[in-house]
């Protein structure tokens, strides 16, 4: 991973934002946000901006916009800007939700990795090079 990457942290839970901070210190520019409607102004503005997030660890459940929410809005933007599957936001699903439907629907909308919480940071970078960012 190199080190100028973009990073953003989405999580209405700040102990967990930090956690993921952490973990992700020294490879790149972090930015948090703690909404689903924030984190989606924010992926907007990259994109527009044509400097896309590298990374997105997600959270599901938030009291505005859900996750796979957030990650069906991210993979649209993405589509209808040409966006190819190798450019797209890598997208770490992080949350206290194991069931089978919501690990699938986060899977069929292109999410990368999931981790669930609660997560140490060792655990958190073991899955972050499993998906080849760390």
């Amino acid at each position: 991973m190199a080190a100028a990457m973009k990073i953003l942290i989405v999580d209405d839970v700040a102990v967990m934002r930090r956690l993921l901070e952490r973990a992700l210190e020294g490879f790149g520019s972090i930015d948090m946000a703690d909404s689903g409607v924030q984190a989606l102004a924010m992926l907007k503005t990259a994109l527009d901006a044509q400097r896309p997030y590298d990374l997105m660890c997600l959270d599901i459940v938030m009291p505005d916009i859900d996750g796979i929410q957030v990650l069906q809005h991210l993979r649209e933007m993405e589509a209808a800007r040409g966006i190819a599957d190798d450019s797209r936001t890598r997208v770490m699903i992080i949350s206290a939700v194991s069931k089978s439907d919501t690990v699938r629907k986060a899977m069929q909308h292109g999410c990368d990795g999931f981790l669930l919480k609660p997560c140490s940071i060792e655990k958190a970078r073991a899955e972050f090079q499993r998906i080849r960012l760390a």
